[in-house]
């Protein structure tokens, strides 16, 4: 009965959880239970087939760190995703990275001290100063920016960003 409460709390879910298939275990899609799935038939005879929904296509894979070397970021994967960009922007009034292909830009007009740690979480389309909300200071024609698999490359008023982004494959 135990693992049967155990099995039922992960198998319940609210939201969307990572589903993991054993002919791919580095990746990873985000699913739930489909409420067709008999449960009851495990239940008493401890078995059934499992139906998940997975309304992403995506399948989801490590989580990856980088920079730019001479202006390009290498993305794996078959499918865009969207990075955490951080950088401490030097002395100035404003910090701008353009994806030299697209020409899509963030731009964030702010009074930088060259010590202060600014974050673009483009996935979330936000943006902190110093952890404090810095959405006001992006500039309306900005784009946050997603990485295409390949070579990606940016030009930046200055400073050495860092990349935080999920592979992810169709």
């Amino acid at each position: 009965a135990g693992l049967r409460h155990a099995l039922a709390s992960m198998l319940m879910a609210d939201a969307p959880a990572p589903l993991v298939l054993g002919d791919d275990p580095r990746r990873y899609h985000l699913a739930v239970l489909d409420g067709s799935t008999d449960l009851d038939s495990l239940w008493f005879s401890g078995r059934t087939t499992l139906n998940f929904r997975a309304c992403d296509p995506v399948a989801y894979g490590e989580s990856r760190r980088g920079t730019l070397k001479s202006g390009v970021l290498r993305v794996r994967g078959t499918w865009r995703t969207y990075p955490v960009v951080s950088i401490t922007p030097p002395k100035g009034s404003y910090w701008k990275i353009e994806n030299a292909a697209t020409g899509d830009f963030v731009r964030v007009n702010a009074t930088f001290s060259g010590s202060a740690r600014l974050v673009v979480d483009c996935a979330e389309r936000h943006c902190t100063l110093n952890g404090a909300n810095a959405d006001k200071y992006l500039t309306l024609d900005s784009d946050y920016l997603a990485l295409e698999p390949g070579e990606n490359k940016f030009t930046v008023s200055g400073g050495s960003p860092s990349f935080e982004w999920s592979e992810r494959w169709l």
